[in-house]
């Protein structure tokens, strides 16, 4: 990446800072907090929140059944990217939790996947990395989920990981995002 291009990036990301909060997201966040969190495992981290586990043998009737729109983290216990992700999930499941429901999906320990659990996860759930979050909201794929026994394709899906110094704007973005794709339909 040129320099000149993440500038650019940065640039825009100060701007989107500077814009209002969704009236949902948190007015204020500890960092400290934040950055203490993110070195504990993904399931420490998402102890006691309303976000809750599903694995492979229940996803269809947990999230796949669910009447309400869904968002299924999928997550290594133990990997960075995994773990800061799991921050900024637990703030939005605090937010959202009474319009969304929230589950983790834990796809392995440390990372990086093997190969084939890779293949495995992008055919039986179209997932394209981990750690990754789908959105599924049944108001907008339709009565009936399953075809031919395969799942739906998610409505909506995020696979970027913030980096701590950008965290809050990812967090304000996040929550702009969720009240655009679930609030408002």
């Amino acid at each position: 990446m040129s320099r000149v291009s993440l500038l650019i990036r940065v640039l825009a990301l100060v701007l989107l800072a500077a814009l209002p909060a969704a009236a949902r997201c948190p007015d204020s966040v500890d960092m400290d907090r934040v950055e203490q969190l993110a070195e504990l495992p993904v399931s420490d981290i998402l102890l006691g929140a309303p976000i809750q586990p599903v694995a492979d043998g229940d996803y269809r009737e947990l999230v796949l059944q669910d009447q309400r729109p869904c968002l299924v983290f999928f997550y290594l216990e133990r990997d960075r990217d995994s773990r800061l992700a799991a921050t900024l999930l637990l703030h939005l499941a605090e937010a959202f939790h009474d319009c969304v429901d929230f589950f983790a999906f834990r796809a392995g320990g440390e990372g990086p996947l093997p190969r084939e659990i890779k293949a495995e996860l992008q055919r039986r759930y179209h997932l394209d990395q981990v750690p990754g979050a789908l959105l599924y909201d049944p108001r907008r794929q339709g009565a009936s989920f399953e075809h031919e026994g395969m799942l739906p394709q998610p409505v909506g899906a995020e696979y970027r990981t913030p980096p701590l110094l950008f965290w809050k704007t990812a967090l304000k973005m996040s929550c702009r995002a969720m009240e655009k794709e679930l609030l408002t339909r």
